[in-house]
Parts: structure tokens; C-alpha cells; sequence
């Protein structure tokens, strides 16, 4: 019996502090690594589009002045990597601008509670965490 109870309490404070493990501050810098990641995976994918239209324009040019290539591929490859990749961007943003919502509609607040306190009812601060949510 005592094991189940141990166990029991265990499992209890294990979830409840994984419930509020993430603080404010938590979710502005997972916001902020998130959008840093979709930011260089804008400009890497614009850059790759920018070098595939190049080659594939130098190709091109070649192709009419008779030399012939066999790379008109490679570019195409830089321009459709790169677009997919600037496509993948977006869940990013979206994800960071999410998190930062979250980050602003969490505080920490001290929430007076009436308590039973001698056969006097009185109010009691009690330290919480408050969650705004938007309806």
C-alpha cells in the first residue's frame, strides 16, 4: 500500500510540473529561436533561387551560343530546392507568432482567495499562474 501511495504522489508531482513548465520566458525565446530559424531559411531559400536562376540563365546562353550543357538541370534543382525551402519558412513564422501570444496571455499573478482561518473568514494571497485566453 505504501508503494502505490509513493508511487501515486510521484506521478502526481511529476505531471503537475511538467503542466507548468512552460513560463513566459520559456515561450518568448522558443518564439524568438523560431523565428530565427524561419528567417535563415527565408534568405538561404532566396538565395538559392537567386544562384539557380543565375546558372540556369548562364546555361541558357550557352545553349544559343551553341555550346552545349548538359547542366540546364542543376538549375532548375537550385530553384525548386530553394522555393521549397522558402515555403517550409512559413509554418515558422506561424509557429513563432503563436508562441509569443502564448508568452503574452501567461503571468504570474497573487490571486486572493477567502480562507477559513480561527472560525474568521478572510482573504488569503496565493501565488498562481493566470492564462488569458482570447474568445
Amino acid at each position: 500500500m505504501k508503494k502505490i501511495t509513493a508511487l501515486l504522489v510521484f506521478m502526481i508531482l511529476v505531471t503537475s510540473h511538467s503542466i507548468f513548465a512552460q513560463t513566459k520566458d520559456s515561450y518568448l525565446l522558443k518564439s524568438s529561436h523560431q523565428k530565427t530559424a524561419a528567417w535563415l531559411m527565408l534568405s538561404g531559400g532566396t538565395s538559392l533561387v537567386i544562384i539557380g536562376s543565375l546558372v540556369e540563365l548562364n546555361n541558357v546562353v550557352d545553349f544559343f551560343g551553341r555550346q552545349h550543357n548538359n547542366s540546364l538541370v542543376t538549375g532548375g534543382i537550385l530553384v525548386i530546392t530553394g522555393g521549397a525551402i522558402m515555403l517550409g519558412s512559413i509554418p515558422l513564422f506561424i509557429a513563432a507568432s503563436k508562441n509569443k501570444h502564448a508568452a503574452m496571455n501567461l503571468s504570474f499573478a497573487n490571486q486572493p482567495v477567502p480562507s477559513l482561518v480561527k472560525n474568521l473568514i478572510g482573504n488569503r494571497s496565493v501565488p498562481s499562474l493566470r492564462l488569458r485566453l482570447n474568445l
